[in-house]
């Protein structure tokens, strides 16, 4: 590695094999001449292309402050060491923008939510010691747009860089052996949806629950959903309660590449979120070639439209209307096809990385 070789530190709570954070890193190392490295704060988990980056586990304690004396030296130490840091999460941001302030080091905080979902103390913490970094990059106008007025009192000097894609890990997954209809018994003459992330009140699922049982029993459905979180009780009782249970089949957490052999054997890939940042996991089914469903708020609308079908925010009458037309249209389906995977080639990690090597290198 050269002396002249711009060394970045991207800052998370944590770190997995979803994680778009280790996708930028990675996508740095393998397409531009940046290293990147990741420091995560709680843990680590394994992810493509981590035997590329240096990944620093801090462990911090899970306590009502998520640090301690240790963990704060810790960082300090790994964070002096880089020309950059660039954080990505509220609470690991909170820490080390203030170290890396005080270091003298350039910073980016890359907000990826809306911060309509954010907390009043979320808010209150970003917005101080956003007032210490050089610059904020937003994965999407939308989330632009919900920096409140007296956020920017503390720091205006925001522009947007999407998430991206590597294309190339999702089209290899085509070629594995693993299948959905081998983890849980689907109906092979039912219509297959599906869906991926946290279960959690932002992705909206209790809405995709609804609307298949308004579906049913006219058109058979039956639905694959990947991820954990704190609503998977409540939205298997749901199910349970609508008499859909047998229809609805939580897989758990996934390794991605099943996640993506996953959605290239669905009908349609539904996302109801109630707010998102931008979606990675939107882009990955539009290139992997299923039909998309999202809600229609902004941050889908704005970037997908002409490429997939919306149904109104949390109406699971609507989103019932929208599967019913797509589900039982051959031609629509394959026209959506088409249609998203020419959407998902603008925002290939390629080209990402490639914005934020040069934003690297105005602030160096």
């Amino acid at each position: 590695m050269g002396d002249d070789t711009i060394r970045v530190c991207h800052v998370v709570n944590a770190v997995s094999t979803t994680s778009v954070p280790a996708d930028i890193a990675t996508g740095l190392v393998k397409h531009t001449d940046i290293q990147a490295d990741i420091l995560a704060w709680f843990n680590v988990e394994p992810f493509n292309g981590m035997d590329l980056i240096q990944v620093h586990d801090i462990g911090a304690p899970n306590n009502s402050v998520g640090a301690d004396v240790t963990s704060i030296q810790t960082a300090r130490q790994i964070l002096s060491q880089y020309d950059i840091i660039q954080t990505h999460h509220n609470h690991s941001g909170t820490f080390a923008k203030p170290i890396a302030y005080l270091q003298g080091t350039p910073i980016i905080s890359t907000e990826q939510n809306n911060h309509d979902g954010f907390t009043t103390k979320g808010l209150v913490a970003n917005a101080i010691t956003n007032s210490l970094v050089n610059e904020i990059t937003c994965v999407s106008e939308t989330v632009v747009n919900s920096i409140y007025s007296w956020e920017r009192f503390f720091c205006d000097n925001i522009r947007v860089i999407h998430n991206g894609v590597n294309l190339n890990r999702v089209e290899e997954s085509r070629n594995q052996e693993w299948s959905v209809h081998d983890c849980v018994d689907i109906d092979t003459d039912a219509y297959l949806i599906s869906n991926a992330g946290r279960l959690a009140k932002q992705k909206g699922l209790d809405t995709l629950i609804r609307a298949i049982s308004q579906l049913q029993p006219s058109i058979s459905v039956e639905a694959a959903i990947a991820g954990d979180g704190p609503l998977q009780s409540d939205l298997k009782s749901l199910a349970k309660n609508l008499g859909v249970n047998d229809s609805i089949h939580f897989l758990g957490k996934i390794d991605r590449s099943n996640v993506y052999s996953m959605m290239a054997e669905s009908d349609a890939y539904v996302m109801p979120s109630r707010w998102e940042g931008f979606s990675a996991a939107a882009l990955e089914a539009l290139s992997i070639g299923v039909p998309c469903i999202f809600s229609d708020i902004d941050e889908f609308t704005t970037p997908f439209e002409g490429a997939a079908r919306f149904h109104r925010v949390d109406d699971p009458q609507s989103l019932s209307k929208v599967l019913s037309d797509v589900l039982t249209d051959a031609d629509q389906r394959a026209s959506l096809v088409e249609r998203g995977r020419k959407r998902a080639d603008r925002y290939s990690i390629e080209n990402v990385v490639k914005r934020y090597r040069d934003l690297y290198r105005e602030l160096v």
